[in-house]
């Protein structure tokens, strides 16, 4: 059996936090997903896990979803 594919952002929002929308208040309402700085572990022979000028350090997502916010910016 294949291994399931991640779900996707929005998914993963409405999972986890359906009140905005069960309230009626999902289109005044903003979401905000980001992640940390990315852990090494090892790769380009870092020896520290974080805080290197590697681009899987500093290439940090930033999604907003809100009133206002358009879609796909």
């Amino acid at each position: 059996m294949a291994a399931a594919e991640p779900p996707a952002v929005e998914e993963m929002v409405e999972r986890g936090h359906p009140g905005p929308r069960q309230t009626g208040r999902i289109e005044t309402t903003y979401i905000f997903f980001t992640s940390d700085n990315g852990l090494l572990m090892g790769q380009h022979r870092a020896v520290a896990r974080k805080g290197n000028a590697y681009e899987e350090s500093i290439a940090v997502p930033l999604i907003v979803r809100g009133p206002g916010v358009p879609v796909g910016r």
